[in-house]
């Protein structure tokens, strides 16, 4: 004990200026996210098409204008999405969607049908739930690639898909390979998250903690 207040950092410590480090710190931490966020918002509105101005009806903001009036008579989603491809990424440039509405509403660019971007990015959250074959058409409308997700859950599984009417005595379940165990069987590069951000107390993590992760997560 004798030694441990022979500690000059213990004995002058003060909590107030020790407060007050964090508090600046946060504050530090909470104007960068606002000024990215401020950034961000600037870059993406200085593309957009401005709202009071009037287009020729010949023109992509004037034709998509006049689609919509009409509320879409004569034309599906997909082809809306397809035609007005640029106009509507500048102003919706991030898509959140299932695999399967990818495959119905947005198209894939090719030589017939040109003037469709690819996403710059494509994330798979939860990966380990997604059967391969689903994730494919998606991954193929982008430039890139980033899957997240636990190989420790459970894999994607028929169960759930059998016509109730048959006995389960009759059904073989077989676990679908999931996109995160085919990324990893492949190599692709792969980052361990280190916080475990939804658990406030340690103890909540633990024991998985110790015995699936190596004892890794904080």
């Amino acid at each position: 004990i004798r030694i441990y207040f022979m500690d000059d950092d213990i004995n002058y410590f003060n909590p107030d200026i020790f407060d007050s480090a964090i508090q600046k710190y946060r504050k530090l931490i909470n104007d960068y996210n606002n000024y990215a966020i401020e950034e961000v918002s600037a870059k993406i509105s200085e593309k957009l098409i401005h709202d009071q101005i009037k287009y020729m009806d010949s023109s992509p903001i004037g034709r998509l204008k006049k689609s919509i009036q009409s509320q879409g008579r004569g034309t599906t989603i997909r082809e809306t999405l397809r035609e007005f491809d640029d106009v509507i990424k500048s102003y919706f440039p991030v898509f959140f969607m299932s695999p399967l509405s990818v495959a119905q509403y947005l198209a894939i660019d090719d030589e017939f049908k040109k003037g469709v971007s690819k996403f710059d990015i494509v994330i798979f959250d939860e990966a380990s739930q997604i059967p391969t074959h689903e994730a494919i058409g998606s991954i193929a409308r982008g430039n890139s690639l980033i899957v997240a997700g636990d190989p420790n859950q459970m894999p994607p599984s028929s169960y759930f898909q059998t016509d109730i009417t048959i006995s389960d005595d009759d059904i073989e379940f077989i676990d679908a390979d999931s996109l995160l165990n085919e990324c990893l069987a492949i190599g692709l590069p792969r980052h361990r998250l280190k916080f475990h951000y939804r658990s406030h107390h340690e103890s909540l993590i633990k024991f998985s903690n110790d015995n699936f992760y190596d004892s890794s997560t904080t």
